[in-house]
């Protein structure tokens, strides 16, 4: 329920954080002369996974329903199972939705080291054609690449200011979904091994514990992917900053180094944490602790 309400909040007034996410990446496109992106949605295999609670609780439920003949007591169980069904769809929608932002912002990052590579090779070996054929030198080669490279630093920028904006519309989202799975996940432990559950809702609560930890590894791949995009960009530059370079180039160069030096792409729940791979393994820690915890609190008032 506290993640409904966060989405709720934040669509309702964060929505226009959303359309300014949209409308940089438009400008990036606009920018480097590209083709508007084919729509469609690339459906990975995390993502079913993160469905099949849905799935398993409308078979759990249908099954009871066949026993059932009070009618007030169906009806209650039907409208349960719509609440249920409606609040995990608008989580894997949630979903859908930054799967797609952050593939496309990864995406355009590694386009740009790739153009940022190119032109970096190409003006290598032009320098080193100058040095052997002198009488052919042609400067204006020169102002079109330093205007390449501003052009591709200024799409960098661009998709820093895409992240930054995606990390307003969000940071809440990631923070009450990060912690509501926490909670549910420690839950869920304590509750299995304690064996506070039936047989016949030990297997849906297995399902619900895969799918949620589907559900945070998809986040956090995500996340990570668009950092790792991002962060590629500096070891381009540095490995071929030395190579024979135009003098301009290699001072425009240098300056760029320096502002990637102090940035830092990436997703975070609110300021509190990074969205990282790192979290994973925290997070697995500590529900670990706190299960353990639970599970020894138990023992001792049994």
């Amino acid at each position: 329920m506290l993640t409904e309400i966060v989405m709720f909040y934040s669509c309702a007034r964060k929505y226009s954080k959303f359309l300014d996410v949209c409308n940089t990446l438009e400008r990036f496109d606009r920018s480097l002369q590209l083709a508007p992106p084919a729509c469609g949605m690339k459906v990975k295999f995390t993502t079913i996974i993160t469905a099949t609670p849905v799935m398993s609780h409308v078979i759990q439920v249908y099954l009871t329903l066949k026993f059932l003949k009070d009618h007030e007591m169906t009806m209650r169980r039907i409208m349960t199972l719509v609440f249920y069904v409606v609040i995990h769809c608008r989580q894997i929608c949630m979903l859908a939705q930054f799967y797609e932002v952050t593939k496309s912002i990864a995406k355009r990052f590694r386009l740009v080291n790739a153009k940022i590579r190119q032109e970096l090779i190409i003006q290598c070996y032009r320098q080193s054609v100058r040095r052997r054929n002198p009488r052919y030198i042609n400067y204006r080669q020169d102002g079109t690449s330093s205007t390449k490279m501003k052009s591709y630093m200024s799409a960098y920028q661009m998709l820093r200011d895409a992240v930054d904006q995606a990390n307003v519309f969000y940071d809440d989202l990631l923070m009450s979904s990060v912690f509501c799975k926490f909670v549910d996940l420690s839950v869920k432990i304590f509750t299995i091994y304690c064996n506070l559950v039936s047989e016949r809702q030990i297997r849906h609560t297995i399902i619900r514990i895969l799918s949620q930890i589907c559900y945070l590894h998809l986040v956090v791949s995500l996340s990570s992917d668009v950092t790792q995009a991002a962060d590629e960009t500096a070891p381009i530059i540095c490995k071929l900053i030395n190579q024979d370079l135009d003098a301009g180039l290699r001072k425009q160069l240098e300056t760029f180094l320096m502002q990637l030096a102090v940035q830092n792409v990436v997703f975070s729940a609110r300021g509190f944490f990074q969205i990282s791979r790192r979290m994973l393994t925290t997070l697995a820690a500590t529900v670990t602790t706190n299960a353990v915890i639970l599970i020894q609190f138990q023992s001792q008032f049994a």
